[in-house]
Formats: C-alpha cells, structure tokens, sequence
C-alpha cells in the first residue's frame, strides 16, 4: 500500500507551478474581457430574442384576437427594433469595457 506522503512532492511542484501561471494568464484575452465570438454570438442572440419575442407575441395576439397575420406583423417589427435597440445597448457596454 503505498503511503499517502509520496505525493507531496508533485503536489507541491504543481501548486508552484500553478502560482506561477497566475500572473501570464491575466495579460491574455481573457483579463480583456469578451472575445470577439462571444461578441458577435451576443449580438446575434440579442437580436434573435427580440425578434422571436415579437413574433410569439403577436401570433399570440393574431390567434386570441383572429386578426392574423396583422398583430403578427406589427409585434415583428417592434421586436426587430428592440433587438437592434439591445445590440447597441451592448456594443456601448463593450465599447465602455475596452476604454477602461
């Protein structure tokens, strides 16, 4: 059975070079903040979500109401507008990160 202090060392040798990995991964992208995928990926979920909201919204309505397709086509374009609103709402957040 092999006794529990023979790991030590190695445990030792990784916490050492754990801590000296610290400070190189803090000037990498990641200390800069998002990615420019994850940029573009929030972008495009920021104007899908309006976009699919109004739709649901208004087909919603058009069903409840029996107008289809009109409540349909007006909640659309409102949630294009909301979603187009939310990306330069987070293109002015990113902006303000990077001048930071």
């Amino acid at each position: 059975m092999p006794d529990e202090t023979d790991d030590l060392p190695s445990l030792e040798a990784l916490a050492h070079k754990i801590e000296k990995a610290k400070p190189a991964a803090e000037h990498t992208d990641a200390g800069r903040g998002d990615s420019d995928y994850a940029q573009a990926f929030r972008f495009t979920a920021d104007l899908l979500a309006g976009v699919l909201t109004g739709a649901l919204v208004g087909y919603g309505v058009d069903v409840w109401m029996g107008t289809l397709p009109w409540a349909m086509l007006v909640c659309v374009f409102l949630g294009t507008a909301a979603g187009i609103r939310n990306m330069m709402r987070s293109a002015r957040e990113i902006e303000s990160k990077r001048r930071e």
